[in-house]
């Protein structure tokens, strides 16, 4: 770490803790951090994401690091997101996903959050994870940029693995 232009990438099934980590990272490298969720709110047109998420990331400076969380769901998303980066002279340093079991997953959330049909919604995105996002981390696993950290465990103790994930190689933790 410590080049110009890095990027890092966060990825995931829900209640995994992407955007806990994600932001802790970004913090500890004092980089930017960019939600899917915050380009998407800015936005009317969802098929302009990928031109809104480069418009941001063009906006910061080279020497900043950029730590992106829940951009990358789907293969199309990663071809768009190597456009994005070729075009804005960045590149990928790191995809980290974040591994937990669907159990625990639902345990999470249920313990957060109360209402109808929540167990249903939950299951569904689990599904699309592993239908779009699961064949999306194989790119990144055949790029050798991909590291799968176990997101069980205190905040700490994750963000403790992530770092071992960070100073080796890729698809070793």
């Amino acid at each position: 770490m410590g080049a110009e232009g890095e990027v890092f990438v966060f990825m995931g099934p829900p209640e995994a803790g992407k955007t806990t980590q994600a932001k802790r990272l970004s913090d500890r490298i004092g980089g930017a951090w960019i939600w899917d969720k915050d380009i998407m709110s800015q936005i009317e047109d969802p098929d302009r994401l990928w031109e809104a998420l480069e418009t941001v990331m063009s906006r910061v400076p080279m020497a900043k690091p950029i730590v992106l969380d829940g951009v990358v769901n789907r293969k199309t998303d990663a071809s768009e997101l190597a456009l994005a980066l070729v075009r804005t002279g960045r590149q990928i340093v790191r995809v980290i996903c974040l591994h937990i079991y669907e159990e625990e997953s639902l345990q999470r959330i249920t313990r957060r959050i109360s209402r109808p049909g929540l167990m249903a919604t939950q299951k569904a995105r689990w599904k699309a994870y592993r239908v779009y996002t699961i064949p999306a981390l194989e790119i990144f696993r055949g790029g050798r940029l991909l590291s799968v950290v176990m997101a069980e465990g205190t905040e700490d103790e994750v963000e403790a693995r992530i770092s071992a994930a960070l100073n080796g190689p890729a698809d070793q933790i």
